[in-house]
C-alpha cells in the first residue's frame, strides 16, 4: 500500500471527494496501524489491517497495473474493508489532542479485539460502533471543541465530554440500526430513534452530566425523519447573555407540537427526555454504498435540540433545529386572544 504523508488527511475538501478520499482512507489504515500496534502489539486487529494491506497491494498489482478491470467481488470487499477501516484512522488523526485523556485507551482496546472474522455479526457490530464513536467525536473536533474521552467505571458512563467556550457536554455515541422497517414513513422513524434515546437514558442520568447529547447512528431511517416535508412553525433567535460564553449569535427554526405524525414523535421524544440532563440529539446518516468500483459516502447529521438555560451545544451547528422540549412552554400568536393574553 502506497504510504500517503499522515499530514494530508488535514484536507477536508480532498476527503469530501468520493475518489480523491480513498488516499487518505489509505493514510488513514496506516495511521491506525501504527496507533495500534504502539498500544496492543498482540491485538487481533492488526492482522486485519495486514490482510487489507496485502489485498490491496494484490489488486493494484494483477489489475491497476495491467490495464484490467478489478472484479466487483474484489472491489466491493477492497473498496468496502478500507472505508471501515481508514474511516477510524482518519477520524483518530483528528482526535490527536484527546490521546492522552483517561478513557482514550479503552475505546482502542475495544477496537484491538476486533478480529479479520467479518461473518462475525458482534465482531462487525463492535467495529462499526467504534468507528461511528470516534467519527462523530472528530466532527465536533473539528468544529472546535475539545474532546475528552471518559474512563470507565463500574457503572455505565457516556463517552466523552465536548468542552467549548467554558461550556461541558457529556456526549454518548450509540447506534440504531433497525435490519428490516415495517414502513417508510416519519412514524418509522420516531419509532426507532425514541427506542435509541430511551435505552440510553440510565446511563446519563448523574448529577455529574448536567448538558447531554446523544449521538445517534439511526442510518437505515435517518432519511425518513424528513419524508413528509418540515414546516417551521417559527424562528428562535439566540444569543448570549452580558459576559456569558457560548454559541455565536443565530437564528434556527423552531418546531411546533400540532397534529403531524413527526409531531406525534417528538412529543413522544419529549416525555422520553423529561426530567433527564439529554437536551440535544444528533441523528446520523453513517455508511457507505458500494457497487463493483463505484462508491458512494454517506456521512451526515442533523442536530435537534431543546430550548432552556445552558442548553446550547446546538447552537454551535448551522443545520440545528429545536423543539420546546420539557422545560419551556411556547405561546405561539393563535394562542393569543384579540388583547395579546394567552388563551387558557
Amino acid at each position: 500500500m502506497r504510504t500517503i504523508p499522515f499530514e494530508e488527511m488535514d484536507n477536508i475538501e480532498k476527503w469530501q471527494h468520493p475518489y480523491e478520499s480513498q488516499e487518505l482512507l489509505a493514510a488513514g489504515t496506516h495511521f491506525l496501524y501504527e496507533l495500534v500496534r504502539e498500544r496492543f502489539p498482540n491485538a487481533p486487529f492488526l492482522e486485519r489491517i495486514t490482510r487489507l494491506g496485502d489485498r490491496k497491494i494484490f489488486v493494484d498489482q494483477e489489475y491497476v497495473a495491467k490495464g484490467m478491470r478489478v472484479p466487483d467481488e474484489r472491489a466491493n470487499w477492497l473498496i468496502t474493508e478500507m472505508h471501515k477501516i481508514g474511516t477510524i484512522g482518519f477520524s483518530l488523526w483528528h482526535l490527536r489532542p484527546s490521546f492522552a485523556t483517561p478513557g482514550f485507551d479503552d475505546e482502542i482496546q475495544d477496537l484491538a479485539r476486533v478480529t479479520k472474522d467479518d461473518s462475525d455479526e458482534e465482531n462487525e457490530r463492535l467495529l462499526r460502533g467504534v468507528s461511528f464513536l470516534m467519527y462523530s467525536a472528530s466532527i465536533l473536533a473539528r468544529n472546535g471543541f475539545e474532546i475528552e474521552f471518559i474512563k470507565r467505571g463500574d457503572q455505565k458512563r457516556p463517552d466523552f465530554f465536548a468542552r467549548r467556550d467554558g461550556n461541558t457536554f457529556a456526549c454518548e455515541a450509540t447506534t440504531r440500526r433497525p435490519k428490516k422497517l415495517r414502513a417508510s414513513t416519519v412514524k418509522e422513524f420516531w419509532f426507532h430513534a425514541n427506542k435509541a434515546v430511551e435505552k440510553k437514558l440510565p446511563q446519563l442520568r448523574h448529577p455529574e452530566f448536567k448538558s447531554c447529547v446523544l449521538l445517534l447512528d439511526c442510518s437505515p431511517v435517518f432519511d425518513l425523519m424528513f419524508s413528509e416535508g418540515l414546516v417551521a412553525a417559527g424562528t428562535l433567535h439566540v444569543m448570549n447573555p452580558p459576559g456569558q460564553s457560548g454559541p455565536p449569535p443565530r437564528s434556527v427554526p423552531l418546531l411546533r407540537y400540532d397534529d403531524t405524525e413527526f409531531a406525534a414523535g417528538l412529543k413522544k421524544l419529549t416525555e422520553i427526555v423529561a426530567g433527564s440532563n439529554v437536551h440535544t440529539i444528533m441523528y446520523w446518516k453513517f455508511t457507505t454504498e458500494v457497487l463493483g468500483e463505484i462508491h458512494r459516502r454517506h456521512l451526515k447529521h442533523r442536530v435537534l435540540g431543546t430550548i432552556g438555560p445552558g442548553y446550547n451545544f446546538w447552537g454551535y451547528f448551522d443545520n440545528a433545529i429545536v423543539f420546546p422540549g420539557p422545560d419551556v412552554k411556547v405561546v405561539w400568536d393563535d394562542d393569543l386572544d384579540t388583547a395579546g393574553v394567552a388563551r387558557r
